[in-house]
């Protein structure tokens, strides 16, 4: 790989490429050009960019990164309905994502962190120490990767490893780039940022108006109970991030989803659901319930299906648009919650 101090080409925006091209003493067009063989070519180097002058191309070698990450491994589910890449940064840390395909559907589930700070107690890639933000190149990569392999990507997810809205700054560029007509032209709508519910950051984004989708996890109504699953809501209270999703919703008009955790014997009683119910007083969103994917090390357990079909009949009459998320990835330790940067 490159030299680690130089930087991801993916990272720039077309203008950002442009001005330092120029700055280089190169014409501003140039820039474009590179910009069109970044999103609209397959290319595995510098080299392949055949029209371009000589010059130009070696300096775009020695002062860019255009392979930010590479490929160490590639799980797929029995069922083939769902892909875990493993890959290698240029500081040799590691990350992972997932493509799963629902029908004809397929979905990228994007790391934006090595590692996650916020230590949820029933989740892998909260066992794992921070170590540092993914780059807008680092996440741009991710998804060219997953096109390149997938011949195109339907949806995508910032739910893989780590905290998205903890890498505020390199997310929201990343989703600019992304949707930018001159990159990948990816639709906002089709763009969903999954959250634990970090106010702050909920709050600019309501105020950037980017027409995406925002999931937050809930994981249970009780304060108490969400505490000891969710110790980093000791500094944010739940009173505290209902009110950064009113705040959301009143700059925004979006329906949220609120992302549900279903841990047998813990948060699935019928006060939960009366509890869950009763923020409909105060929110509009949908209701995604997803069964627990085991992590055996951390001792809770997956309900099974009665557990599941009583805790919905709690919410029979309660006119909420409720999705039950089908398991998919679990024998590869791709679900939800399962993503450890691991190649064992």
């Amino acid at each position: 790989m490159k030299d680690t101090r130089l930087l991801s080409i993916h990272s720039l925006s077309q203008d950002e490429l442009c001005h330092h091209l120029v700055e280089a003493g190169f014409e501003s067009y140039r820039g474009k050009q590179v910009y069109q063989f970044l999103y609209h070519h397959e290319i595995n180097s510098f080299q392949d960019m055949k029209n371009l002058p000589r010059k130009l191309i070696e300096y775009l070698e020695g002062h860019f990164i255009l392979k930010a990450l590479s490929l160490l491994d590639t799980r797929v589910s029995g069922k083939k309905d769902c892909y875990k890449y493993l890959f290698e940064l240029a500081d040799k840390r590691k990350v992972e994502s997932v493509v799963i395909k629902d029908r004809s559907r397929k979905t990228l589930c994007l790391s934006s962190q090595v590692g996650c700070s916020l230590n949820c107690v029933f989740c892998a890639t909260g066992q794992l120490e921070n170590q540092r933000n993914l780059s807008p190149g680092e996440m741009v990569s991710q998804f060219l990767y997953a096109r390149e392999k997938h011949g195109s990507i339907d949806n995508l997810v910032f739910m893989g490893m780590g905290e998205p809205l903890l890498n505020y700054k390199n997310l929201i560029k990343t989703i600019r780039i992304l949707n930018s007509k001159e990159g990948v032209n990816f639709g906002m709508k089709r763009i969903t940022i999954s959250t634990a519910g970090i106010t702050r950051s909920i709050r600019r984004l309501a105020d950037e108006k980017m027409n995406l989708h925002l999931a937050v996890s809930l994981n249970s109504p009780d304060t108490k109970t969400r505490l000891e699953l969710m110790p980093f809501s000791k500094k944010i209270p739940l009173k505290d991030l209902l009110g950064a999703l009113r705040y959301y919703q009143e700059k925004t008009g979006d329906r949220i989803t609120l992302e549900y955790v279903m841990l047998k014997n813990v948060n699935m009683s019928r006060q939960d659901a009366k509890a869950i119910i009763n923020l409909t007083k105060e929110l509009r969103f949908n209701l995604n319930l997803i069964p627990y994917n085991p992590v055996p090390e951390l001792g809770y357990e997956s309900p099974d299906h009665e557990d599941i079909d009583r805790f919905m009949r709690f919410f029979q009459y309660s006119r909420l648009e409720i999705v039950l998320r089908r398991r998919k990835g679990e024998d590869i330790g791709a679900a939800c919650g399962q993503l450890a940067a691991s190649d064992k």
